[in-house]
């Protein structure tokens, strides 16, 4: 869920609480910082209806409905990294036992250009073979 969803949803359940005569601060709202309550709760005189719980109740259920989101981006950000963590350990698993099968290829090769490099020393030379077919 984005942050400007957020942000609406926030606003909206803000409003339903009777909350919707904030005052305008100087600086608007944004949601990279934490948001400010005392900054933007209107003035006592409107804040209050007829009955003062009542108040007090909107109020607790805006935040009581504030941390719930909350708590539920913080579980999908928790859940995103655990996934992301399987990622990193099943990709390092997997070069893990590359650079092994690397390893041994490697390894196979050398072999394989010793075992040439003999047996290319073993052959006879042109001037060898030049020489042995001649007769003095």
């Amino acid at each position: 869920m984005s942050a400007v969803t957020n942000t609406s949803q926030f606003m909206l359940i803000f409003k339903r609480a009777g909350w919707d005569n904030i005052k305008s601060g100087d600086d608007p709202m944004t949601t990279s910082e934490p948001f400010d309550f005392a900054k933007h709760l209107p003035s006592p005189g409107v804040a209050e209806s007829n009955d003062g719980e009542k108040s007090a109740g909107n109020l607790s259920d805006l935040l009581g409905q504030v941390s719930k989101n909350s708590k539920s981006e913080i579980d999908s950000l928790i859940n995103e990294l655990q996934q992301l963590r399987r990622k990193l350990q099943t990709d390092g698993d997997r070069i893990q036992r590359e650079i092994q099968e690397y390893h041994a290829l490697s390894q196979q090769v050398m072999q394989l250009t010793s075992i040439i490099s003999d047996s290319v020393a073993q052959l006879p030379t042109a001037h060898t073979s030049v020489d042995r077919g001649r007769t003095h």
